[in-house]
């Protein structure tokens, strides 16, 4: 999953990373994640809406490593429908779900069809992204044997 290779431009020292799609309708919660994921040394690209996540995930393809999606959209789509659309084009990418509807206890795999995703309750804290983006990367390295 992780990239070896060195990443000057991310403003960050790191040489493993990971291709993180976010998508949310609000700008500021994207932006927030970006930075925080960036400066991690992790590959980020934004969508506010389906189709542009869509976009995204047909040029990435393969690369995209872990998708994080609000689960509730506004102008009455929802993060689901991102799921669905994007997890044929990049099967392999974990997805991580994002709520200000979750309880912060919520730590269980939220299920969609047959697959279990990692939830993120909002708000929430730079460590605590940080964490469910580690158990992302390990859940999916542990699927690769």
């Amino acid at each position: 999953m992780g990239r070896l290779l060195s990443a000057p431009f991310l403003g960050a020292i790191s040489s493993m990373w990971v291709v993180i799609l976010v998508v949310d309708d609000e700008p500021s919660v994207c932006r927030l994640i970006e930075h925080i994921l960036k400066t991690a040394g992790h590959c980020v690209y934004t969508a506010h809406t389906v189709d542009d996540a869509v976009a995204i995930a047909d040029q990435l393809g393969p690369d995209l490593d872990i998708l994080v999606c609000d689960i509730f959209l506004k102008n009455g789509t929802s993060g689901i429908e991102v799921i669905r659309q994007v997890q044929p084009r990049c099967p392999q990418a974990s997805v991580i779900l994002i709520s200000g509807d979750f309880s912060s206890d919520d730590d269980a795999p939220f299920k969609i069809g047959n697959a279990h995703h990692l939830v993120l309750a909002k708000p929430f804290s730079k460590a605590q992204l940080l964490e469910v983006i580690t158990r992302a990367i390990n859940q999916s390295e542990g699927t690769k044997t």
